[in-house]
């Protein structure tokens, strides 16, 4: 009789239940960004000194590491009206540790350092939240707001 999917001897997991948290750890140490996410504290609004719109925030839910990755074309681009016309908006994937809870859909994430210079000081609005691989990291979907 074959072995069901996922089990070792019989009755024993491949994984030990430590095994998400131990995984956890590690990517925990990998990030190489830090953001801010918060709920949206009113629209968008025309910045002299950054020469953008800003999205004003409320107090943050969230302040810490995180991993910045363009998405790919299949995760949900957006558009918006730029004008008269409807252009494409970037949207990135920003992986964040596993026991991050409190965002949902329409937080801002401020981007505070980055290796990728152009998303410094640039903001995001997440659009999906959702667990990440292998239950080790936090994934949040998010679209550039400028």
């Amino acid at each position: 009789m074959p072995r069901p999917v996922g089990r070792g001897r019989p009755g024993t997991p491949v994984f030990p239940p430590s095994w998400a948290g131990t995984v956890a750890a590690v990517l925990d140490g990998t990030h190489d960004s830090t953001v801010t996410i918060a709920p949206s504290g009113g629209a968008p609004a025309w910045s002299e000194v950054d020469g953008r719109m800003v999205t004003p925030t409320a107090d943050p839910v969230y302040d810490g590491p995180a991993t910045i990755r363009p998405g790919s074309e299949t995760d949900g681009a957006t558009e918006r009206d730029a004008g008269e016309e409807q252009v494409s908006v970037a949207v990135y994937e920003v992986a964040l540790p596993h026991a991050t809870v409190g965002i949902v859909a329409g937080h801002v994430v401020t981007v505070t350092t980055s290796p990728d210079a152009r998303l410094t000081t640039r903001t995001l609005t997440v659009l999906h939240v959702e667990g990440g691989d292998r239950h080790a990291t936090r994934l949040i979907r998010a679209a550039l707001n400028d």
